[in-house]
């Protein structure tokens, strides 16, 4: 509490990616930043590697890599496994869709 408590004293930043749907179903990302601002993406990463992870999705993503759950999942797998070291033991992954749990 004396973090959040007392004055002169600044809040820890955080960065948070914020994903859901419109009215329409459309799917939506942004990213929140420490300033508090935010930015609407078509994929992004935050975190330790995010820097290579985004390079490579520059690279890779396309409407054509996207157009179905499995080449989708397939361009999230490879763009993490720019970063972790120990190959895809490590890695979970969640799928969402507009008015179904996580799967």
């Amino acid at each position: 509490q004396r973090y959040t408590q007392s004055n002169g004293r600044r809040p820890f930043g955080i960065s948070a990616l914020i994903v859901g749907f419109d009215f329409d179903g459309t799917p939506r990302l942004y990213q929140t930043d420490p300033s508090g601002t935010y930015h609407a993406w078509k994929a992004n990463a935050i975190g330790r590697g995010a820097k290579s992870v985004r390079e490579f999705l520059e690279k890779h993503y396309t409407d054509e890599a996207i157009e179905t759950d499995d080449l989708t999942i397939k361009l999230v797998i490879k763009a993490l496994l720019e970063v972790v070291q120990s190959g895809g033991k490590n890695i979970e992954l969640a799928v969402m869709r507009r008015d179904q749990p996580l799967k």
